[in-house]
């Protein structure tokens, strides 16, 4: 659906052009609302992944910490877990 600029009309026919654009602007509103609201959802999911991860992270850290195998050194730096 692309916006025509078309040079101004006159009398009804210039009446039906303004309905149809406005037409135009209305679905291109919906489908801007559509697609902010799918933005919203994949937002939501990421962020819900993000903290699975990060808790899983977590896990690891603490089961290495626990049998003694974490190692928190980096190029010859001893580093803080991070919690």
């Amino acid at each position: 659906m692309a916006i025509m600029h078309t040079p101004p009309a006159h009398g009804a026919d210039n009446v039906t052009e303004i309905k149809g654009l406005k037409t135009e602007v209305e679905a291109l509103k919906s489908k801007c609302d559509l697609l902010e609201s799918t933005v919203q959802i994949l937002k939501s999911g990421y962020d819900t992944h993000e903290n699975i991860i990060d808790n899983h992270r977590k896990q690891i850290l603490g089961f290495q910490k626990v049998r003694g195998t974490l190692d928190t050194s980096y190029q010859g730096e001893n580093l803080e877990l991070k919690q």
